[in-house]
């Protein structure tokens, strides 16, 4: 009897998949929980480039604007939903308005109306079919719709494929992302560092903002505003001194703020959140 043939070994992945799971969760500008991340697959040890293909979710939020399209055709107001921003970590979000400039305006605009068009057809499916099955269409997966007034939000699972690399120091780090046909493009580090110095920017914009309230505050009263919290600050400055409420800085942390009677500091921990680093951006007098 002619002995049983071997089966052939399974080739050894180039990553656990845990480790996976892990390196995805922490893409650059990102810092979700590893829960959020499914692997399909993974490459082989030895493949280059390793690509990891995955589906991470995450949750988009929405809000109602006027149809401009769907107006000019009426004689009343229409309203569509606008993809705004998207959580990029457990109490972060990323905007898209801020994301475009990095990535391009056009790549930007195909990625919010895919997600658009899957919201409004969820909806439809919810109304007509009184069904809240998950709906796919293409790389994306809507699967929770929580709908409030002028806003909404949506739990939607991304198919991704990540291309993986080492660091100089023998760390895996994700190098691109594909949604589809749609990639990230060039360096991601490039990109996000783009996206950070323009909420700089808005950062100092808001905090002039914050300067003109604080010395206009001081002609009326003769001196600034005591306090170390920047929402207290914001108790004294609105309505009279400022239009409107501004608490979080760009990255979606509070204003740092301390002012005696004659002088007053304002800053935001920047891209790191750290406070007293490099990358603060800050206002003093």
């Amino acid at each position: 009897m002619a002995a049983a043939q071997k089966k052939p070994k399974k080739p050894k992945p180039a990553l656990k998949e845990k480790d996976a799971r892990r390196v995805i969760a922490n893409t650059r500008g990102f810092a979700l929980n590893t829960g959020a991340v499914s692997v399909r697959t993974i490459s082989d040890a030895g493949a280059v480039p390793v690509v990891v293909t995955a589906s991470v979710t995450t949750a988009f939020r929405f809000e109602e604007i006027e149809d401009e399209k769907g107006a000019s055709a009426s004689l009343f107001k229409v309203k569509r939903w606008r993809a705004v921003e998207f959580r990029n970590g457990d109490r972060s979000w990323q905007e898209f308005d801020l994301l475009a400039p990095a990535l391009g305006a056009e790549r930007t605009e195909r990625a919010r109306a895919a997600l658009e068009l899957l919201l409004a057809e969820f909806e439809a499916q919810q109304r007509e079919r009184k069904s809240t099955e998950p709906l796919t269409r293409g790389p994306l997966t809507i699967k929770l719709l929580s709908a409030q007034g002028s806003s909404a939000l949506a739990e939607v699972a991304v198919e991704c494929s990540f291309r993986l690399s080492k660091d100089t120091e023998g760390k895996w780090l994700v190098t691109e992302v594909l949604i589809g046909d749609e990639s990230s493009g060039g360096d991601l580090n490039a990109l996000w560092q783009t996206v950070d110095s323009r909420k700089a920017e808005r950062a100092r914009a808001e905090m002039e903002t914050l300067r003109t309230a604080l010395e206009a505050f001081r002609r009326a009263r003769g001196f600034y505003v005591v306090s170390d919290s920047a929402a207290v600050l914001m108790d004294h400055l609105s309505p009279s001194y400022i239009a409107r409420i501004i608490r979080l800085d760009p990255w979606h942390r509070p204003y740092r703020y301390t002012g005696t009677t004659d002088a007053y500091s304002l800053s935001s921990d920047g891209p790191d959140g750290k406070e007293g680093t490099a990358d603060d951006v800050t206002a003093r007098r």
